[in-house]
């Protein structure tokens, strides 16, 4: 049997396992690992003196009946939604709802909270491919944005509104966690772009850099920092050598001074202006105004946030595409970093900053809780495809036909 024909055998032996593979954006890694295997085996084989047939016919035996593996691979990799997740999700925003109440906004974010599952689960649905797309258009979608706020938009506290509908969005909040959120597959798909070329470094450098500086000069710092944590999330997770390492360092660095100028002015009041602000009705210190009327709610509450942070966190080192687990990672990034300001601040140990800091699917406001929905929606989206080994996510009309 000629080389040719041993081969198409190996062929015909992955259509049969990946046809038995629902969720066709795993059939190219499975296909590619089951490849690498049998080569990897018949060339040991080979080497031990055995004929070129008879190792792939070894090979091939080793790994069983196509029908029997593939059924078990597609348990493996049959795409599951994180339910501790969905549930702590649920939990914080039955709770913002609740702390809610007594004000004038209920009716209100609880439409924003509809929509926001709605974009959710919009994202959730998204094929692998499109998934990386919307993420690499966040980025112009966000400069976009601004320009149009601040041409067409109004400003409340140094921050653009835009209204659609009727509905007013914070464009500053919004542009500053879709430019973070974007990094991952930006920079991935700027490395596709320039390849090796030694641009890449400079250019990864600028599109990480250049809003964090707009925003901190800005006195944005809440907007600037979420950039910024983003950008070097992305930045040190697709390193692939100590120079971009390095280059990851030196840009944080870089933005951690950029902050520490724009922070000048950014944060207004005294800690002791914590209860006099939640009493009034000031959202941003909703955990704040929770613990007058439980603290050990509060505190529940506070856990949750908590957790939600480090689960993201644990359960993205389980996804083998470089660019969903930094996307992953960078969702977590994103909610710690508020979490954390909103946590001190609500607690009296920081001022507020200016621009205000939303305690996330807790607080008042339409654009935050439709942002932070969207976010879980893309953490989700990667957690479902954690055992895809692609990076771009093809998939090979030969493997996907049953």
């Amino acid at each position: 049997m000629s080389s040719s024909q041993n081969y198409l055998e190996v062929d015909q032996f992955l259509k049969q396992v990946t046809g038995k593979i629902t969720f066709l954006e795993a059939r190219p890694g499975v296909a590619q690992e089951l490849r690498a295997h049998v080569e990897d085996h018949a060339a040991m084989a080979m080497e031990a003196g055995q004929s070129e047939e008879a190792a792939i016919h070894q090979a091939l035996r080793q790994l069983g009946e196509p029908e029997v593996l593939g059924k078990k691979l597609d348990e493996i990799h049959r795409p599951r939604l994180d339910f501790f997740v969905v549930g702590i999700v649920a939990f914080l925003c039955l709770s913002g709802l609740y702390a809610l109440r007594e004000s004038g906004w209920l009716a209100l974010q609880s439409l924003w909270f509809l929509l926001g599952l709605g974009g959710a689960g919009a994202v959730y649905s998204l094929s692998g491919q499109r998934l990386q797309n919307v993420l690499i258009a966040l980025y112009p979608a966000a400069i976009l944005g601004l320009w149009t706020s601040q041409i067409f938009g109004e400003t409340y506290k140094d921050q653009n509104y835009l209204s659609i509908f009727g509905l007013k969005i914070n464009m500053v909040e919004s542009a500053a966690i879709m430019m973070a959120l974007s990094f991952s597959s930006g920079l991935q798909k700027l490395r596709a772009i320039v390849g090796k070329n030694s641009f890449y470094k400079p250019l990864a450098f600028f599109v990480t850099l250049a809003p964090v500086f707009g925003f901190a000069m800005s006195a944005n710092f809440t907007s600037a920092a979420l950039i910024l944590v983003g950008g070097l999330v992305a930045m040190y997770s697709l390193a692939r050598s100590k120079a971009e390492s390095a280059l990851a360092v030196i840009a944080a660095l870089i933005g951690f001074g950029l902050l520490g100028m724009g922070a000048r002015g950014t944060f207004d009041g005294s800690v002791d202006s914590v209860s006099a602000l939640a009493e009034a009705g000031h959202t941003d210190f909703i955990l704040a105004s929770l613990v007058t009327q439980s603290a050990a709610f509060a505190a529940l509450v506070s856990v949750f946030l908590t957790m939600l942070v480090i689960y993201l966190v644990a359960r993205s080192q389980v996804i083998k595409a470089s660019s969903l687990r930094s996307t992953c990672l960078t969702t977590a990034a994103i909610l710690g970093l508020e979490t954390t300001l909103g946590i001190l601040t609500n607690y009296g140990v920081s001022p507020l900053p200016r621009t205000g800091i939303n305690v996330p699917f807790l607080s008042y406001g339409g654009s935050s809780m439709v942002l932070h929905m969207v976010l879980i929606g893309f953490a989700l989206s990667c957690l479902k495809r954690k055992m895809i080994t692609y990076d771009q996510t093809e998939i090979f009309s030969t493997l996907t036909k049953d």
